[in-house]
């Protein structure tokens, strides 16, 4: 079962991770007090369909003033957005998450998987974040970056430092991604995952690192959970 990204980071929330603020939408009549909730003067209108690749597909819209958000949320609810991931059909826009902009520096990609060959689960990373990361796989191999994790240990702390040190983080940010790898390690055990995957993993300016995106994917065999 896939959830929406506002449901994948509310989960993120209840584990103390941050994200971006945002605001849910079913209706264009609710985009300016979802705007004035969340304040600024630019914001995200992110389609909430299970598939990815929105952003190229149109799903994914920057605003910059109350009229454009209304357009952007009237043009997109109630459509059928198809991306690569659900064509020729697509999936109906039902709701929308607004959410603030934010001072990005890189995008970075990481993410948890069960690897059924290596009977492990495995974090991959890669420092071309907000790609697909099929396409980084292809072209540029040695962009990717993996870790097993051993399932007696669990995921250790210089296992995360590979990682960090891989993707070009530096000082603070080191430990603050391993923090943030043990943490997603935690709520992929505790709520059955079998995919968690953050594209992109952002690096603002001031130097803090959290998810722009995720997506969750929970094992249908433990919906009974």
């Amino acid at each position: 079962m896939n959830l929406h990204e506002y449901q994948a980071k509310a989960v993120l929330r209840d584990y103390g991770i941050p994200t971006p603020r945002g605001v849910v939408v079913s209706g264009t009549g609710q985009c300016a007090a979802a705007a004035a909730e969340l304040g600024g003067a630019a914001w995200v209108a992110k389609a909430q369909i299970h598939a990815g690749g929105r952003g190229k597909a149109g799903g994914v819209k920057l605003v910059r003033s109350l009229e454009d958000l209304a357009a952007a949320a009237g043009a997109l609810l109630g459509s059928r957005l198809t991306t690569y991931q659900n064509a020729p059909d697509g999936q109906p826009v039902n709701q929308l998450l607004i959410e603030e902009t934010l001072p990005i520096a890189r995008e970075l990609y990481l993410s948890i998987t069960v690897d059924r060959g290596a009977e492990r689960i495995g974090f991959v990373a890669s420092a071309a974040g907000g790609m697909e990361i099929e396409e980084v796989a292809r072209t540029e191999p040695g962009k990717i970056l993996k870790e097993w994790v051993n399932p007696v240990t669990g995921f250790m702390d210089y296992q995360g430092r590979n990682l960090a040190f891989g993707l070009g983080l530096e000082g603070e940010q080191v430990g603050a991604f391993v923090k943030l790898a043990k943490t997603l390690y935690r709520v992929f055990l505790e709520k059955d995952l079998s995919l968690l995957e953050i594209n992109p993993l952002v690096v603002t300016e001031s130097g803090t690192i959290l998810p722009l995106d995720c997506k969750m994917s929970l094992d249908d065999n433990a919906l009974y959970r």
